[in-house]
Parts: structure tokens; sequence; C-alpha cells
């Protein structure tokens, strides 16, 4: 009987802990697909980070511009404490098998792009834990957090949002 108390005790611990992590000390919970400027999806996403609750982080770089770039996102874990959002990049994504090409897409300026290539997931060698200050807020009636600056409106609860 009293070993069940224990581990009651200890999954109460842990739980607690693990949901902590993902919240301010204001109790404001990060878990979620967060997107630069906007709530609202549009043809492709801007700059966003998925948040998961088990302290795992995603950031992707912006869909529609800058299509030179061969890395398009980033991974790793987060925590939260006070007003400070800890980050360790442990992985990060590069576009491999591609080339340099003229974009012949309506929306863009028929610009270079480097495209036909496919999405490669990289180990991150050496990663450090980084913190930056968070202040979370609401604009019209939704919620966001502000990075450098930069406004991230919450697109949706589920960070695997589409």
């Amino acid at each position: 009987m009293r070993s069940i108390k224990l581990g009651l005790f200890l999954a109460v611990i842990i739980i607690s802990t693990m949901m902590a992590q993902t919240k301010d000390k204001n109790n404001v919970n990060i878990v979620g697909f967060w997107q630069l400027d906007s709530w609202q999806p549009g043809d492709g996403w801007n700059d966003n980070y998925r948040f998961y609750k088990n302290g795992e982080f995603e950031f992707n770089l912006n869909q529609m511009v800058d299509n030179l770039k061969k890395v398009v996102g980033l991974k790793g874990k987060y925590r939260i404490k006070g007003n400070v959002l800890y980050t360790t990049v442990t992985n990060y994504y590069e576009m491999e098998g591609g080339k340099f090409m003229r974009d012949t897409s309506v929306f863009i300026t028929k610009s270079w792009i480097y495209g036909g290539g496919h999405v490669v997931e990289k180990e991150q060698k050496n990663s450090t834990e980084e913190g930056i200050s968070i202040q979370f807020a609401k604009e019209k009636n939704h919620d966001c957090f502000i990075l450098n600056g930069k406004k991230y409106f919450l697109v949706d609860r589920d960070p695997n949002y589409k």
C-alpha cells in the first residue's frame, strides 16, 4: 500500500513538472502552432514555431520569400522560466539535391530559387541552451508572444496543425 501511494505521488510530481515547463509565470500555455504576424493561414506559412507538450519545438522559416536558402527549419528542446524562453537546437532541416533556377510561379517575382530538392534532417553539433525574453500578449482578441520585437500569433493549439 505504501509503495502505491509513493508511486502515485511521484506520478503527480512528474506530470506537474511536465506541465509547468510549457507555461510562463503568468500561466500562459505556449503549446501550439504560432505564426509570425498573423493568426490566419495563407498560401504559405510565415516564420513559425511549433511547441509540443513534451518540451520539444520546431522553428520553420517562411515558405514564400527568400527561396535561395537551403536551411528551412530547426528543432530542439525548450523550457520557460519566468519571462525567458530557453531553447537548445538539436537538429536542423536542409534542402539537398536541388538546384538554383528561375522561379516560374505566378505570385513570386520571377526571381531565383533553390528548388527541386528534398528536405533532410541533420544533427546540430555542439548545441548550447540559449535564453531570450518572451512576452505574452493579446491583440484583437488573439493570443500572441513577442520575441526580438516580432509577434507570433497562435494559429492553433495543436502543434501539428497543417
